[in-house]
C-alpha cells in the first residue's frame, strides 16, 4: 500500500465551498492587498488568539524583521539561525 507523505484531503473537502466563495468574492472585488478582507481577517485571527490586535503581513520575513528592530538589533550585532533553515531566517 503506498501512503501519501501529505494527504489534507478530509480537511480541505470540509472547508472547500467556503474557501472557494471567499476567493471568488476577494478575486472578483481585486481586494488583493489591505482593504476589508484584511481587516476582517485580523479581527477574526486576532479574536482567536485572545489578542486586542494583529497585523496582517505579506510573507514570514517581514514579521521576522520587525521583530528584530523592536528587539533593538542593527548593523554588527550577531544573530545565530539554525543551519537547517529557510533564508529569511537570516534575512530577518
Amino acid at each position: 500500500m503506498k501512503v501519501p507523505f501529505l494527504d489534507l484531503s478530509l480537511q480541505h473537502r470540509a472547508l472547500r465551498e467556503e474557501v472557494l466563495a471567499a476567493l471568488a468574492a476577494t478575486y472578483d472585488a481585486t481586494r488583493f492587498c489591505l482593504g476589508q478582507d484584511v481587516e476582517d481577517f485580523e479581527r477574526a485571527f486576532a479574536a482567536a488568539l485572545g489578542y486586542p490586535r494583529v497585523i496582517g503581513m505579506n510573507s514570514g520575513t517581514s514579521p521576522l524583521h520587525v521583530a528584530s528592530m523592536i528587539g533593538g538589533f542593527g548593523p554588527g550585532d550577531e544573530v545565530i539561525v539554525p543551519a537547517f533553515s529557510f533564508i529569511s531566517s537570516a534575512w530577518g
